[in-house]
């Protein structure tokens, strides 16, 4: 029979899931997505996260797997050498749903 958990311990199948997921995100995104994703289930409430210009590109597997989308967000920030000075990016609802897995120790794909 297993020990009792203690406040702030995890049980091992949540353990296992974790490693699981991790291996997931650590072999399809790159640190800066990982980032991201960090700060979105740290924060649910975030709703845009705003970057400097030219960082999309550091983003295209979070935006080509439907989980990250640019967001215009109306105001002008200016260009620099033709780039928009800033991006912003969002969470589709299949973000949402993939972090909100991934913050609960549940599969993610």
């Amino acid at each position: 029979m297993p020990l009792p958990l203690r406040p702030g311990q995890i049980d091992r199948e949540s353990m296992l899931q974790y490693k699981a997921n991790l291996s997931v995100l650590n072999h399809r995104y790159g640190d800066l997505e990982r980032r991201l994703l960090e700060i979105f289930a740290a924060e649910p409430k975030t709703a845009v996260i705003q970057l400097p210009g030219g960082f999309g590109i550091m983003l295209s597997y979070l935006i080509q797997d439907g989980l990250l989308m640019p967001v215009d967000t109306g105001g002008n920030q200016g260009n620099f050498m033709a780039m928009p000075a800033v991006e912003c990016f969002g969470l589709t609802e299949k973000g949402q749903e993939f972090v909100m897995r991934w913050a609960q120790a549940r599969p993610v794909d």
